[in-house]
Parts: C-alpha cells; sequence; structure tokens
C-alpha cells in the first residue's frame, strides 16, 4: 500500500471526511516506530455550512467525530499491509490572522475589493478544499510572499504592503533555554 491508497481508504471509509494525508512517520521523526503511518483528516462540513467566509476552528471541531475516526481506522486495519502499524487522527489546525494594507486601483470600489480579497485569502488559506482551490496543503508552511500573491492575484488591488500574521499559539512565554537533538535534523526542543 502506498500513502495514496491509505488515503482513498480513508476518504472512502466515510463520507465525513473531506480530505485525508498519509505519512509515515519515520520520514518526520528520527524516533519514530518503524513501519507506522499516520493519516490525517479534515472533516466534512455540510454543504449549508460552506457558504463564503472564514472557516473556524470550532466548526471544524464539530463534525470531528469519533465514530468517524474509528470507522476509518477500522477500515484501514483491514487493508494495512503486515508489520504496519496505522494511526488515525483529525489533522491539528494553526489559526492565523492575517493584517495587510491592499492598496486599490483609482477606478475601484474599495469595499467590493475588500470582500473579493478577503474571499479569496479564505478560501487558498483554508484546510477545507474550495474550487478552485484544493485546501491548503498539509505541512506547507504560510508565508508572507503567499499572501501577496494571493492578494495581487485579484486584478482591483494596485499592491500590498505591512503584511503580518497574528497566531493565537506560540511558544514565547515560560522557555528558559533550546536544545538542539542530535539526531533528529532541524529539530529543536523548548
Amino acid at each position: 500500500m502506498t500513502a495514496r491508497d491509505f488515503e482513498l481508504v480513508a476518504l472512502r471509509s466515510s463520507g465525513a471526511v473531506t480530505r485525508a494525508r498519509a505519512v509515515t512517520k519515520a520520514t518526520l521523526w528520527a524516533h519514530a516506530q518503524p513501519g507506522t503511518v499516520e493519516v490525517l483528516l479534515v472533516p466534512r462540513l455540510p454543504e449549508n455550512e460552506l457558504g463564503p467566509g472564514r472557516v473556524t476552528l470550532e466548526r471544524l471541531r464539530e463534525h470531528e467525530t469519533e465514530i468517524a475516526r474509528q470507522q476509518i481506522q477500522s477500515a484501514l486495519d483491514e487493508r494495512r499491509p503486515l508489520g504496519t502499524a496505522c494511526e488515525v487522527n483529525w489533522a491539528r489546525y494553526k489559526s492565523v490572522k492575517v493584517q495587510a494594507r491592499f492598496v486599490a486601483h483609482p477606478e475601484e470600489d474599495p469595499a467590493a475589493l475588500e470582500g473579493r480579497v478577503l474571499q479569496r485569502l479564505y478560501q487558498t488559506i483554508s484546510p477545507l478544499p474550495a474550487a478552485p482551490h484544493s485546501g491548503w496543503r498539509f505541512g506547507q508552511a504560510l508565508r508572507v510572499s503567499h499572501v501577496y500573491d494571493i492578494a495581487l492575484a485579484e486584478p482591483g488591488v494596485s499592491y500590498v504592503d505591512h503584511v503580518r500574521f497574528v497566531l493565537d499559539e506560540v511558544p514565547e512565554k515560560d522557555i528558559h533555554c533550546l536544545a538542539v537533538d542530535a539526531f533528529q535534523p532541524h529539530t529543536w526542543y523548548a
């Protein structure tokens, strides 16, 4: 079974998920149990809840049912290769607020432009697929340049500046020291 096979089984085993991502834990963590595959799930929201605007963490969490997770876990356990362990979990999200200044072309209606840019940001920086976007890629870092690209794709935007991210959870308090993991590249402990 390939990672894509795990993902397809997860998607087809329950109508409760809209995206699935399978990763071999050893590729992410040097100390992981060999042969362990983790399948991360994004819940499917009902069509009537997919209107314009942002998808909140609370709305996602409301649809992350234990029954759906267990159903997918059982389907994968029946099909996984011998010697392979499979862990099924709901995806972990990081909430981010984007602050930026978008300057409109002189002939553009600023309020209408703001609405279109916000809609474009909400659709692109989201775990849920929304045409024409397939949702933010699992594990992809969000960079200031992405916000520039998204906003400048809107024809009424003249330029963008002062882009800033505001995160709810960052390890900035109660850190006394940092230590590097000698066995895992690019890994630090706070």
